[in-house]
């Protein structure tokens, strides 16, 4: 977490303390940071919930933008240091997604400490970040799905190490055959409880390597245990190769996770006792639609799923020299 991060969410929670209210009747904590038309502030309106207060030319209107549920952005004469300014106020309306509230805010703040105006800042902003904002669901997160989540995680932190762009290679979270993707290499990922487990194959294209590329299963074998790696943490490790990543945070949303710090998502924990990976080429076990006649699933057949024993493809084991050079593949189409 940035050190602007921590301010905001301790301003925050002062002002929940009992912050000095304005004669406008909110808690307010003004910054340093100046938009040019005075300086913005934080402040909790009159349900608590958190508020990003941006000074902005007399007259200014709130901007034209499609805004999350979460957030509602508003524009307002407020009293400020004995004065009447225009103000875009921007509130989270949901105190569960506070935190993410914080780096949209951070985000907004560094735009404007750039020099860009504070309206265009929180349109760019809000632009980037939206995603976090997405109603999110309140039932309990599936197990299997944080597992997988981690196991994906546990490779993009891989591939972080390698290049700090590794975030915008990841396609788990959306309709695309692959977990990972650069140009036209691949990597699927999947997770086992032990390694020498089977893995589920859900689609009949998603063992078939891009046109012209190659392709590598990977299967990470993951041992639940108090202690181990959460999706905070693997976020958190992630992050401290890429710094805070617009696309790893839309992807977490995409899977309905709008926290990394979530207490849902982190209700688990777990070792990673391996990595094995196998290079998917014509001869490796599994279906494929160009395995049919025509190169097309049989008539009426929408769907496929089937469990694979990779034990079966020891001739197609990767080792780690082979994952590396998989790895060094994906990155290159990285700028």
């Amino acid at each position: 977490m940035s050190s602007l991060v921590t301010e905001i969410h301790t301003r925050w929670t002062s002002l929940r303390s009992g912050g000095v209210a304005t004669p406008d009747g909110l808690p307010v904590s003004t910054l340093t940071i100046d938009t040019g038309h005075g300086a913005a502030a934080l402040a909790l309106d009159e349900q608590g919930r958190s508020q990003l207060l941006l000074p902005v030319a007399a007259g200014t209107r709130r901007p034209s933008l499609d805004t999350p549920p979460a957030l509602e952005v508003g524009a307002a004469l407020l009293t400020g240091d004995g004065q009447r300014r225009a103000y875009l106020v921007v509130t989270c309306l949901d105190p569960r997604l506070d935190r993410a509230f914080a780096d949209l805010v951070e985000a907004v703040l560094t735009r404007v400490i750039s020099g860009e105006p504070a309206k265009d800042a929180l349109v760019t902003a809000i632009t980037d970040l939206g995603a976090l904002f997405a109603s999110h669901d309140t039932e309990a997160v599936d197990d299997r799905i944080i597992r997988g989540l981690i196991a994906e995680l546990v490779v993009m932190r891989r591939l972080a190490a390698r290049h700090s762009g590794a975030p915008a290679l990841w396609f788990g979270p959306v309709p695309e055959r692959h977990d990972f993707r650069g140009g036209s290499h691949a990597i699927e990922v999947k997770s086992a409880s032990r390694s020498a487990g089977r893995v589920t194959i859900s689609s009949a294209d998603q063992l078939e390597a891009p046109a012209g590329g190659t392709l590598q299963l990977w299967r990470v074998a993951l041992e639940r245990t108090q202690g181990g790696a959460t999706v905070s943490s693997l976020v958190a490790d992630i992050e401290q190769h890429s710094g805070r990543s617009a696309g790893l945070r839309s992807g977490l949303a995409a899977l309905g996770c709008h926290d990394p710090d979530d207490k849902d998502w982190n209700r688990m924990s777990f070792n990673c006792e391996g990595i094995d990976a196998w290079t998917v080429e014509p001869g490796f076990p599994r279906i494929v639609a160009s395995a049919f006649k025509a190169g097309a699933m049989p008539a009426g057949i929408q769907g496929l799923s089937y469990e694979l024993d990779p034990a079966v493809a020891e001739a197609f084991r990767a080792d780690e020299a082979e994952m590396q050079a998989q790895e060094a593949r994906l990155a290159a189409s990285l700028p």
